[in-house]
């Protein structure tokens, strides 16, 4: 049995990892320096801005399918975190806050707001990023959030 779910298992993320198709419109990539750090990210389509970030087992890539799909109607951006995929590490014993980082690089985008996703870690950003620049949210989809903290009690409290 063990072996039948390592073997589902590999299949499935072999799957996720190369098997994924590339966008299908032109991609716009390259590097944002902002707050002291060089962020990778990958913007495609147009209209209504969707923001992607990754969790902590993965990079932009985790995406592809969505940057595909979605692309065709709406401006599709992802990037890498700070120490994922093409992004810089993070320089040691430096303070900083990666929503504040995805203001940074919308804002260097000049994307004004943008419905913004999170998956697992991610899901952690995209509320910060809400509850810290509600006015640059369209909408927030936390996808598997672990929720918790003193700024969701203001949150509630102030809404």
């Amino acid at each position: 049995m063990i072996k039948g779910i390592l073997v589902t298992a590999f299949i499935f993320f072999e799957g996720m990892l190369f098997g994924q198709p590339r966008a299908r419109h032109a991609v716009d990539s390259g590097y944002a320096e902002v707050n002291n750090t060089r962020l990778y990210y990958e913007v495609a389509g147009q209209g209504q801005a969707i923001v992607f970030v990754h969790g902590s087992f993965g990079d932009r890539r985790f995406w592809d399918f969505q940057m595909s799909d979605l692309s065709k109607k709406y401006k599709v951006l992802r990037y890498d975190l700070r120490g994922f995929g093409k992004s810089a590490l993070p320089k040691e014993e430096e303070v900083y806050r990666d929503c504040d980082d995805l203001l940074a690089l919308l804002n260097y985008l000049k994307i004004e707001r943008a419905h913004v996703c999170g998956l697992s870690y991610g899901s952690f950003i995209v509320i910060d990023f809400a509850l810290a620049y509600p006015e640059k949210c369209l909408s927030l989809i936390p996808i598997g959030p672990r929720v918790a903290g003193d700024d969701l009690n203001e949150f509630k409290a102030n809404s």
